[in-house]
């Protein structure tokens, strides 16, 4: 039969395995709402840098699309002056003749 001194000893046991249980189950609650806090926190940093780059990439297209309207405008231009270039051929053709490379000197006027 167990004496006195014997189921003292197995109630203490079996009571320091209950508050050892209790402790890690709250160990890991605690770690775990760490843990959590973490990840909310690196969320809210994440959300702003990625509102950020959000910004960066609009106005990287704002450029892209300015540069695409100078672009066009250069290649307009570019059209206009070979069109002026072809009328002054033309008009120096007819002025000088078809042989003439360039325009006479006054002289030759």
């Amino acid at each position: 039969m167990l004496t006195e001194t014997q189921l003292t000893i197995d109630a203490a046991l079996k009571v320091f395995e209950i508050i050892a249980v209790i402790g890690g189950g709250a160990t890991i609650i605690y770690k775990i709402g760490a843990a959590i806090t973490k990840f909310e926190i690196i969320g809210t940093q994440q959300s702003g840098e990625i509102t950020e780059i959000k910004l960066h990439i609009q106005q990287i297209a704002d450029i892209i699309t300015k540069q695409a309207i100078q672009s066009t405008r250069l290649d307009n231009l570019s059209e206009r002056q070979t069109g002026i270039d072809k009328k002054v051929d033309a008009i120096q053709r007819e002025l000088w003749g078809p042989n003439r490379t360039s325009s006479p000197r006054l002289k030759d006027v």
